[in-house]
């Protein structure tokens, strides 16, 4: 996302974009004012199947100039056990999505509300990107 906001601060912007991961009840995980940073983590609101999903939004600010991606991510762990040699083998498969308004559902609401939040403070066309 990128998404131009002349005339406020940084400190402003972060100000901003807190309240608005915080509204989404996602934790800070990072934020400097100073710096333009802000990294946000939440769970994923999904359904009782979504337990195990974590929802991100990152931010950076330069030159008056929101740049942020959001993504879910969710991690399964598989065991198994043979009796033969007593050992126990464990593999964790992580898998990321990374969203935009393009391919956000209708049921991302910790995305659509961040997002139009952003929207509306920049009172601009925000253009989302993914991250590569």
């Amino acid at each position: 996302m990128q998404a131009p906001c002349p005339g406020s601060t940084n400190a402003e912007l972060i100000s901003s974009l807190t309240a608005l991961v915080a509204n989404e009840g996602m934790d800070v995980l990072i934020v400097d004012s100073k710096v333009g940073i802000l990294q946000a983590r939440g769970t994923d609101d999904g359904g009782i199947f979504s337990s195990d999903k974590m929802v991100h939004w990152n931010f950076s600010i330069r030159n008056d100039t929101i740049f942020a991606f959001a993504k879910k991510s969710s991690e399964s762990i598989n065991s198994s056990a043979s009796s033969a040699t007593g050992t126990v083998t464990t593999t964790a498969n992580v898998k990321e999505e990374y969203l935009t308004n393009e391919n956000a559902g209708k049921r991302e609401g910790w995305f659509w509300n961040v997002y139009n939040g952003v929207v509306g403070l920049c009172e601009d066309q925000v253009i989302v990107f993914v991250k590569k």
